[in-house]
């Protein structure tokens, strides 16, 4: 009962999460071995594991015919972006784009703590820039989404910190795809035209676009940081 628990609040709730699965897949493995070196060898138990194993092999995205064709290069490699983009199974985050955004910050200079990461879907950008979170927080639309209380804690840590560039992304922020990639007469630096206007003077959407590729914005930080505001639902 406790395994079967688990298997569903994985799936349903926490399917996105890898780690989630690895205690489920332990205890599989543990009771179909288990099975296996049984004494009760009947037809139909072994003939009900070996169709669960086939079923599982047939099912595992790892054999699938659009992986295979690309585990030469992934095994030769470098690993590209686009490479990364083709065995993925959403289509957010888009390594390209964030391949671009990273190429504008290393020009621009960007060291230490002068980026933060607004959404918490390419956290890793930190990383592979070598750059420290300019704050003790990281998931700042998260945590202004699900603690509005402490908004002003997070603004004045914000503000104290000196950070230089801000990251965005209009589809981890809630906004649909169409619209976030529709550009406007205003050009690919001006908000799209499906943007809350009573959004545009907060943070980190008062400050001004300096690049943009795909729904990934760059924010220089201009002036006070202001009041923080998560979501960017269409009007």
């Amino acid at each position: 009962m406790f395994y079967l628990g688990w298997v569903a609040q994985a799936y349903f709730l926490q399917h996105l999460f890898d780690y989630v699965h690895a205690p489920a897949i332990l205890l599989s493995l543990l009771l179909l071995t288990a099975a296996l070196a049984g004494a009760d060898r009947s037809f139909w138990r072994t003939g009900g594991i070996v169709a669960f194993a086939l079923l599982a092999v047939a099912a595992s995205p790892v054999f699938s015919a659009r992986r295979l064709e690309v585990w030469r290069d992934c095994l030769s490699g470098p690993v590209s972006p686009r490479l990364q983009d083709r065995l993925t199974h959403f289509s957010n985050p888009d390594r390209e784009d964030l391949q671009r955004v990273a190429d504008f910050l290393r020009r621009e200079g960007a060291a230490g703590r002068d980026v933060c990461l607004f959404n918490s879907d390419f956290v890793s950008l930190y990383q592979t820039l070598n750059l420290r979170p300019p704050t003790k927080f990281i998931y700042f639309y998260e945590l202004a989404t699900f603690f509005p209380e402490r908004s002003a804690e997070l603004e004045r840590a914000l503000s104290e910190s000196g950070h230089r560039y801000v990251v965005t992304d209009l589809v981890s922020c809630g906004m649909p795809q169409a619209y976030a990639e529709a550009i406007g007469p205003d050009g690919p630096l001006a908000p799209p035209p499906a943007y809350p206007t009573d959004r545009q003077d907060a943070y980190p959407w008062s400050h001004p676009v300096v690049y943009r590729s795909g729904t990934y914005l760059v924010h220089r930080v201009d002036g006070p940081v202001g009041r923080l505001v998560a979501h960017t639902r269409p009007r």
